[in-house]
């Protein structure tokens, strides 16, 4: 039975275990509670599917997550937080890089239904919120412009209802960031 951190029971078996990094911590309670809901890792029997959730993995956060953050930090959080921006000409360089990578999440989901394989995944989590990020940016039209695949991928895991409760909450988090700089 994995620890229960609302009760506190099971607690004294990750005492040692000290997890700060958001990937390391998903994977985590992934794992420990893989038999309650969906599964959001591949089962390690599956060597394949582990193959192309770990590919994905590295993908993702290597070449996604990272231009994404460069990009939407730029427009969204250094203006509310008083930080300078990047000049115009680094922005599209930046969205250059991060169009390359929307391209291949496109190719990749070609052939899968989901970014990891044919099961949605941690994978699938961690690009939600810059995708919607980039929407809200762009707009879908433009966004998913050429990226039928990556488009019929968001039009699927966007309607989850996890996914409403999580921007729901997001939206909140953005509000009480621009309360406390405004003051």
């Amino acid at each position: 039975m994995p620890p229960n951190p609302l009760t506190g029971d099971g607690l004294e078996k990750i005492q040692r275990l000290l997890c700060l990094e958001s990937r390391a911590i998903a994977r985590y309670i992934a794992a420990a509670y893989s038999n309650q809901g969906n599964s959001l890792m591949p089962d390690i029997s599956d060597v394949e599917a582990v193959a192309l959730f770990e590919e994905t993995a590295s993908m993702e956060v290597c070449y996604f997550s990272t231009t994404a953050w460069k990009y939407c930090g730029d427009i969204i959080v250094k203006p509310i937080l008083g930080i300078p921006r990047v000049d115009k000409k680094t922005l599209e360089d930046i969205w250059n890089e991060l169009n390359g990578a929307l391209k291949v999440m496109d190719g990749i989901l070609s052939s899968r239904e989901y970014l990891a394989g044919a099961n949605f995944t941690l994978v699938d989590i961690w690009s939600m919120p810059w995708v919607s990020q980039l929407i809200d940016l762009k707009g879908a039209d433009v966004l998913f412009f050429e990226l039928p695949h990556l488009r019929n991928w968001w039009e699927r895991v966007s309607l989850r209802p996890a996914w409403k409760e999580a921007c729901a909450l997001m939206d909140k988090a953005m509000e009480v960031m621009r309360q406390n700089t405004a003051k």
